[in-house]
């Protein structure tokens, strides 16, 4: 091969894999339920990490194992606020070819939950546990996007390790026929055959002169590199758990020499994280601004009136339950005669404080079209002849009393959004978390002055409207808002 030449108009791509040094099965602590009793030090190697990072100047993506984002959040927000993109990990660092995908989605969610409270930021990527997306798995890239995850790092274009890989998947980043973003691991071609150079075991145990050489045929290739590594290959003196002679050689070989090729890495070649490299790609259009009424922190809200409104709320629903399950009887009826499908649709929403809840409406939809990261369009294709009906009337959202019984929502507030689209309009808006400020609701004032919203440009005005209702919680807006919506029931307006 060729000498080493810089190529800086190739970025190359710095990951890490924030997880303990006895999350691996084959360490003898197969269960998660018994790290417990295992010392931690993960903030070793991770403050090694930030401090390379550092001296470099490197944004890298985190990918957090929500277990270790749970017990260390303090070392979790360190990472995110000294400018680092944090993703996760999965919560129990389970394969996905050891789990169900109901288990994926339990596990996938414990995490995000974990992992964005800790950060305090929306979280966009997912890598699997030992890069466990394999072709019997790829039902899981479906379940990605249903949680509102934009991209995926988990797939290995390679055929040499028993455990994961996709032989044939493509070596550069690509997307999967839903959308989600995948940013294969990386291997070099040579001779015709693909060999690993992207980090972790790969990197520790071949000598530096390969691994750069093989980035260099990486970027011959016009590619750049996605590189990963542990905070546990950073801590050489970190227990040894007694295993096989492989797996000590796998594990334990060269954890003192890391470090410093890590830093020759860094200094011969240029690195950013994922979510610099997917800008550098994809670069956003730029949203049109919002003005508040107030400044943020002047914002306070009717405590006492919305604790008031709140059991006003559960005894209107309890004394009109007779009417209210007699409609939902006849409608349950009526989707079942319709169309083929489950009656009642579940899906992730975000409420108050930025929790994830699952709403329940009617499905509305053909089974398989109800995707929440697609905006419903005027005549939209997807709905079924019933469901045009329920929708314009607001039939579909009477499911919803029971998320209001259980404190997810109120029958007035801000609309809450799918999972996908709410992350969309984060990135796009940055005002557009203080609508988690108080409980969505059934109506809004935005529901009944604006009608049904999804492209950026509309859900600026929107979220205009949803502060205006914030900053002005009142009950005599209440009452307007409740007339409003008597309005728009009869005559449709805004359904789609």
């Amino acid at each position: 091969m060729p000498e080493h030449v810089a190529q800086p108009e190739i970025p190359n791509i710095f990951t890490v894999d924030l997880e303990e040094w006895f999350c691996f099965r084959d360490r003898g602590i197969p269960n998660y339920r018994d790290w417990e009793r295992h010392e931690s030090r993960v903030e070793i190697g991770t403050r090694t990490i930030l401090k390379i990072l550092a001296e470099h100047r490197i944004e890298a993506t985190f990918f957090v194992l929500g277990w270790v984002a749970q017990r260390h959040p303090d070392l979790i927000r360190e990472v995110a606020e000294a400018g680092h993109e944090i993703a996760t990990h999965g919560y129990s660092h389970a394969m996905l070819t050891q789990m169900t995908p109901d288990q994926f989605r339990r596990d996938l969610e414990r995490a995000l939950k974990a992992t964005e409270r800790a950060a305090g930021t929306t979280i966009e990527g997912f890598r699997a546990p030992r890069f466990s997306v394999i072709r019997d798995t790829l039902w899981s890239i479906d379940i990605l996007r249903e949680m509102g995850i934009r991209y995926d790092s988990s797939v290995f274009p390679y055929a040499g390790h028993p455990d994961y890989g996709i032989v044939d998947a493509p070596l550069d980043i690509h997307s999967h026929d839903n959308g989600i973003i995948e940013i294969p691991m990386s291997c070099a071609v040579v001779a015709g055959r693909r060999i690993p150079c992207g980090g972790g075991g790969y990197f520790r145990i071949m000598p530096y002169f390969m691994t750069r050489r093989l980035i260099d045929a990486c970027h011959r290739d016009g590619r750049g590199v996605m590189f990963y590594i542990h905070p546990w290959e950073l801590d050489p003196r970190q227990p040894r758990i007694a295993s096989g002679r492989m797996d000590r050689f796998r594990h334990y070989q060269n954890l003192e020499s890391v470090e410093r090729k890590i830093t020759m890495l860094l200094r011969d070649f240029r690195f950013t994280s994922i979510r610099g490299s997917l800008q550098q790609r994809l670069p956003p259009s730029a949203p049109p601004a919002i003005v508040l009424e107030k400044r943020p922190e002047q914002l306070r809200l009717p405590v006492g009136y919305l604790a008031f409104r709140r059991v006003l709320e559960i005894l209107l629903i309890v004394s009109t339950l007779p009417i209210t399950l007699a409609i939902c009887a006849i409608t349950a009826a009526a989707i079942a005669i319709g169309s083929p499908g489950p009656v009642l649709f579940r899906q992730n929403r975000k409420g108050k404080g930025g929790e994830i809840f699952r709403i329940i409406k009617f499905r509305s939809m053909y089974v398989g079209d109800d995707s929440g990261a697609l905006p419903t369009a005027h005549a939209d294709p997807r709905v079924t002849p019933f469901g045009h009906f329920i929708r314009r009337r607001r039939i579909d959202e009477l499911p919803q009393l029971w998320n209001i019984l259980k404190g997810d929502m109120s029958l007035i507030g801000p609309r809450p959004e799918p999972f996908p689209l709410a992350v969309r309009y984060e990135q796009s808006y940055p005002l557009y978390a203080l609508r988690y400020m108080v409980r969505p609701g059934l109506t809004g004032w935005a529901q009944v002055t604006q009608g049904h919203t999804a492209e950026l440009d509309e859900i600026g005005i929107k979220l205009k409207h949803d502060f205006h209702y914030i900053i002005n919680i009142s009950p005599r807006l209440d009452l307007l808002i409740v007339l409003k919506t008597v309005g728009a029931l009869l005559t449709g307006f805004g359904g789609r």
